[in-house]
């Protein structure tokens, strides 16, 4: 028909649409040829009359296209189904012909209109006859295969048409070289046909069109369309890995800011069961592309794909775990994919994605303890096999060895934590803490061999301590679990205050925030051991000396517990106080020695100076006063004492050894009798309670300090020091020439603790043999050291020639 006739037969349709004579639209359809009805479709859809009518949710809808398609259904009601069914396949052929041949992906108007045409295609889809649902669905094919790509319009028509394709019973088909093509109705084929009739039922037929559409190159900007569609459609158990066996390989041809869409599908399509298949595919793509290492910075182009590729690996991850929240058996499967590979005899491999993968699943509470078991598994079995691998030179060629060990798959997962793993930091750091206790209890029940617990805490380490530096969001929450295992006393706290060392070594500004947690963990400071706060302020120690008022806190919280009811909680205080006043002389001392060398310091150093040296003193005023409190705790402080006094520092700084000279000079001058007359150069009954005979003074430790600091003293050329020197003098002649019962005692005398006279008698003499101790090292520690001539050796010897004296009172 021309187009005068066809445009006369479109507003002969529409007046009698507008009229609701539908029934007549029918009856006209029906009296025009095949293709001439499907010429008249195609123009109108074309655009070449200007009809339009607006349906409900899409504009533009051609009105003669609309009124036909209703048409049609009105005769099939009224009991012409033959009839109305050839008319609506002429339609809808016409309509999915005319959507192949204008794709309208690119035009948004056109792609409302053709969306509007689909729906009406859904509509009437069960009303098709069979030829119909064959000729559109190899159309559709035929578009496929030329372009790579299918109208993205039909995208939700044609999972539908291919069910029902599915459904199909045997047809006659015609094979030729433009597609299969269904006969007619009467079983006549097209005359100008050269191809052959087969006969097929319509699962064969949609299991061709799957193989086919598999077969055929894909333009690679619509693979995840083709992909999503393939989805959608209902495949059995063959095809279903053919399918996925196809989208996997489709990875390899898309761009790479396509790849978190198509692996999106390909979790998707493992709904359908091909699950280990899927991961897999996923799993091995990325790790022939991965570099495991960060390229060098010499090679922009090379780092940034490096990047590009760790943000696309991270919006994986952020799919992935998705997906598992959407079905569980995606997760279960990752597990036991996991389980299999490290397992197997494969050699524990595990590519860095799915390592990464299964952290993102341990986010999720319904995987997080047999996630985190695994790969604590995973990583202490792998260091262990590693080491014993290493160890049997002989065994090797025999054995697969790993691709990568825990060391290469943790350094990737940190590298990469940076650059679009943002996701996985947190429980990187969750499952290294975990490794690292986990370790420690491993060690002691000899689950693994030493070697390998002692690497796997210094993988885990390291990667708590990369994962620190990169990230900020972790940094107050590892500081926590840090200062948690310390307060809890846990098996691995020496570990983790380690970690707290190196931390701060590796950049203390980073630290610095967080330091008051430190300060605030004093509040239980009853439940720590003396020996881990000296740890924790030893590994804190350039936080306290860079900031004032952070080690005035620290000081002024030391301070509070010196004074507590209980005897381990201030015990453990002096601790805390002398490791400050240890690293203020330390940092003291090394500006004394750049002041020695003859460089000049600045402003900044010399307030650094005035700042450490208050604060110095204003610790050993706290210690002065501890010198007053009970026996127990002035044993504690003249120890701590003693281990500062040795310290090299203090004999070089005249002011601190005058402040301690200070110190000592009023507490000696109690108990030191300074007449000759008296035997005893110290008052031993001053040092014991008349009352209650108990030691109230341990003047024995207190002579070590003492003697400790009279060398200091002549170090720093102090002018007490001559003084000091006379007075030991003394103390050791006068020591050399006492007499047991110079000291009320009796050798054959009651030393039992069971009565208050054994009682006094038994402290007596242990204050005896301390003093005599402390003298006797003096003299020959610190005394010929000072002395050259023979005379003052002679006079030295004094102290060890009545070694009876002290073998009566051990005795």
């Amino acid at each position: 028909m021309d187009d005068s006739t066809n445009s006369e037969l479109v507003e002969q349709i529409v007046q009698l649409g507008r009229q609701k004579s539908l029934v007549e639209i029918g009856k006209l359809l029906q009296s025009i040829d095949e293709n001439a009805l499907y010429s008249l479709v195609e123009s109108d859809l074309d655009g070449q009359f200007s009809t339009e009518v607006t349906l409900t949710g899409a504009a533009g809808f051609s009105a003669a296209t609309l009124f036909m398609f209703k048409g049609a259904c009105a005769i099939i009601e009224s009991g012409q189904t033959a009839a109305g069914t050839r008319i609506l396949g002429t339609i809808a052929s016409a309509c999915v012909s005319q959507i192949c041949e204008d794709d309208p992906k690119d035009q948004k108007e056109s792609g409302r209109r053709w969306a509007a045409v689909c729906d009406k295609l859904l509509e009437i889809l069960p009303q098709l006859d069979p030829r119909t649902v064959i000729d559109t669905s190899f159309r559709i094919l035929a578009e496929l295969k030329s372009c790579g790509s299918t109208p993205s319009v039909l995208h939700g028509f044609l999972p539908m048409l291919l069910d029902t394709l599915g459904t199909v019973g045997a047809v006659e088909i015609i094979n030729d070289s433009d597609g299969m093509r269904a006969q007619d109705n009467n079983g006549d084929a097209d005359e100008s046909s050269t191809g052959h009739s087969i006969t097929r039922t319509g699962s064969e037929l949609k299991a061709y069109w799957v193989d086919s559409a598999c077969s055929y190159r894909w333009d690679a900007r619509a693979s995840v369309a083709v992909c999503a569609l393939l989805r959608e459609i209902s495949l059995e158990e063959a095809m279903i890995e053919r399918v996925g066996q196809r989208m996997i390989r489709q990875l390899t041809l898309v761009d790479l800011t396509e790849l978190p869409s198509m692996v999106y599908q390909l979790l998707l399509f493992a709904r359908h069961g091909p699950k280990r298949m899927v991961l897999n595919g996923i799993f091995g793509f990325f790790d022939s592309v991965d570099d495991k290492q960060p390229p060098s910075e010499a090679d922009p182009e090379a780092h940034k794909r490096w990047r590009e590729l760790g943000d696309i690996e991270g919006t994986v991850m952020h799919h992935f775990s998705y997906s598992v929240k959407q079905d569980f058996e995606l997760g279960n499967a990752l597990i036991a994919y996991a389980r299999e590979r490290s397992e197997g005899a494969s050699g524990g491999l595990l590519s860095t994605l799915a390592f990464a993968c299964l952290l993102t699943l341990a986010r999720i509470h319904r995987f997080e303890d047999a996630v985190t078991s695994l790969l604590r598994t995973i990583v202490m079995k792998g260091i262990h096999d590693s080491l014993a691998l290493q160890a049997t030179v002989w065994v090797r060629p025999y054995l697969p060895s790993p691709a990568y060990s825990p060391q290469e798959l943790l350094a990737p997962v940190v590298a990469r934590a940076a650059y679009g793993w943002d996701q996985v930091a947190q429980t990187l750091v969750q499952l290294s803490l975990n490794i690292v206790d986990f370790s420690v209890g491993a060690q002691r029940r000899g689950a693994y061999s030493p070697g390998a617990c002692t690497e796997a805490r210094r993988v885990c380490i390291n990667a708590l301590r990369s994962a620190f530096a990169s990230h900020e969001f972790v940094r107050a929450e590892l500081l926590d679990q840090i200062l948690n295992r310390v307060v809890f006393q846990a098996d691995s706290h020496e570990h983790f205050i380690e970690l707290l060392r190196d931390l701060v070594a590796d950049d203390a500004d980073l630290v610095r925030p967080y330091a008051s947690k430190i300060v605030d963990i004093f509040d239980s400071i009853s439940v720590i051991s003396p020996a881990s706060i000296e740890q924790l302020l030893n590994a804190a120690a350039p936080l306290f000396l860079e900031d004032p008022p952070l080690r005035a806190s620290l000081t002024l919280v030391l301070r509070k517990i010196l004074f507590a009811q209980s005897f381990d909680e201030r015990r453990t205080a002096l601790s805390g106080l002398f490791v400050l006043a240890s690293q203020h002389m330390a940092a003291l001392d090394a500006f004394e020695r750049l002041r020695g060398s003859g460089s000049e310091l600045d402003n900044r150093s010399r307030r650094r100076i005035d700042e450490l040296l208050s604060a110095s003193l204003e610790i050993l005023g706290l210690l002065r006063r501890c010198l007053t409190q009970q026996p127990e705790v002035r044993v504690v402080s003249y120890e701590k004492l003693a281990q500062l006094l040795d310290a090299p520092f203090v004999g070089r700084s005249s002011v601190l050894t005058s402040a301690l000279n200070d110190m000592f000079r009023s507490e000696f001058s109690k108990y030191y009798c300074q007449e000759k007359t008296l035997d005893s150069p110290i008052n031993i009954q001053m040092c014991v309670n008349p009352s209650t005979y108990k030691v109230t003074m341990p003047v024995a430790n207190f002579l070590q300090c003492f003697s400790k600091l009279t060398l200091a003293c002549s170090n720093a050329n102090s002018g007490g020091s001559s003084m000091f020197r006379d007075e030991w003098g003394d103390i050791c002649e006068r020591f050399s020439k006492v007499q047991i019962e110079d000291f009320e005692l009796d050798p054959t005398g009651d030393y039992m603790l069971s009565s208050p006279y054994g009682l006094r008698n038994y402290n007596t003499a242990l204050l005896v043999i301390g003093c005599l101790d402390v003298s006797l090292q003096h003299a020959l520690l610190y005394g010929i050291q000072r002395t050259s001539d023979a005379d003052s050796m002679r006079d030295l010897a004094l102290a060890i020639d009545r070694p009876e004296l002290a073998m009566e009172l051990f005795s």
